[in-house]
C-alpha cells in the first residue's frame, strides 16, 4: 500500500508535467459552467471576432489576459467576447444602454 506522500508527490508530478492540459480542462469546465458554452464555441467566436474585442477592436496579441466572455446579466445570454476594459465599462453601467447614450453625449459636447 502507498504511503499518502508518495500518493501526493505523484499527484504533484502529474501537474508539473501536465500544466498547459491541466489549464484547458479548467477552461473548458468554467466555460461550461458559468456561460453554457464550450470551448469550440468560445474559439468560434474568437475566430469570427477575428480575435478582437467586439467594441474597441483591440487583439487578443495586446492584452495581458484571454478575451471575456459577455454575457447579458438579465437573460445569459452570451452577447460575444470583450477585453477587461470594455467588459467592465458594460458592469459598471449595468448593462444600462441610456446611461452610454448619456456618456456618448457627454463626451460629444466637451470635447
Amino acid at each position: 500500500m502507498e504511503s499518502k506522500k508518495s500518493k501526493r508527490d505523484k499527484v504533484n508530478e502529474y501537474r508539473r508535467n501536465n500544466r498547459d492540459k491541466i489549464r484547458l480542462d479548467e477552461r473548458k469546465r468554467l466555460l461550461k459552467k458559468k456561460y453554457g458554452i464550450t470551448i469550440i464555441q468560445y474559439n468560434e467566436m474568437f475566430t469570427s471576432q477575428n480575435g478582437e474585442c467586439y467594441i474597441c477592436g483591440t487583439h487578443q496579441d495586446k492584452l495581458r489576459r484571454a478575451l471575456a466572455v459577455d454575457h447579458s446579466h438579465h437573460t445569459g445570454k452570451v452577447r460575444g467576447l470583450l477585453c477587461d476594459k470594455c467588459n467592465s465599462l458594460l458592469g459598471y453601467v449595468n448593462d444600462n444602454i441610456e446611461t452610454l447614450k448619456k456618456a456618448i453625449e457627454y463626451l460629444e459636447t466637451n470635447n
